[in-house]
């Protein structure tokens, strides 16, 4: 068997409360704004005794039932279960590329000389490139070079020394058009680096 006890105040506990608060309003209007803000529980939710305490009285309150609490409920529930299962399912599909990186080609940009190449990451890595995920995180500010340039000449060098900040935290409104390309990309990642950029992007 379901019981619930509601406490409710009295109303020598209202005028309390408001006074306390220094509210000079009419109880009245208060007590009628609660009863349509807050909704009392209802037999069709499943409970088998329903008990409202107020001033240290326990009285029986058993509304009548109103099965459409009861269709609300079992929406929300829905909705949320649903809301839930997307985005699992997001976590799940991200988790899955992020493991195909690993092995599959993708393009890597030398945001440095611009260079561009549509390889594997162990092949990059090889021949030198900075790049996730042997190097750094998708999607987190890091170098992003071919094995020719200097991390001196990167975004990620110039944000964590020249900006002289605590973190590597990127202000778009303090980037150049060329840069802002470069962090748009890394933000993007790894989905922007599996489809080949339009030219004229990195020149």
């Amino acid at each position: 068997m379901i019981e619930v006890y509601v406490i409710c105040p009295g109303d020598e506990l209202w005028k309390e409360n408001l006074k306390k608060r220094g509210i000079d309003r009419p109880l009245q209007r208060y007590k009628e704004q609660a009863k349509q803000e807050i909704e009392f529980p209802n037999p069709a939710e499943g409970m088998d005794r329903i008990y409202k305490v107020t001033d240290g009285e326990i009285r029986l309150q058993m509304d009548s039932p109103r099965p459409e609490i009861l269709d609300k409920a079992r929406l929300e529930l829905a909705e949320e279960a649903e809301r839930i299962r997307r985005e699992d399912e997001k976590v799940r599909e991200r988790k899955e590329l992020l493991e195909s990186m690993k092995t599959r080609p993708f393009w890597h940009y030398c945001e440095v000389c611009g260079k561009k190449e549509y390889i594997t990451a162990q092949q990059a890595f090889d021949s030198g490139w900075d790049y996730p995920p042997q190097m750094g995180d998708f999607g987190l500010l890091s170098p992003r070079t071919c094995g020719n340039c200097l991390l001196k000449d990167t975004l990620y060098w110039r944000v964590t020394t020249c900006e002289k900040v605590p973190l590597p935290i990127v202000v778009e409104d303090m980037l150049t058009p060329q840069e802002l390309v470069i962090w748009r990309r890394i933000k993007g990642e790894p989905q922007s680096l599996l489809c080949m950029e339009e030219d004229g992007e990195n020149d």
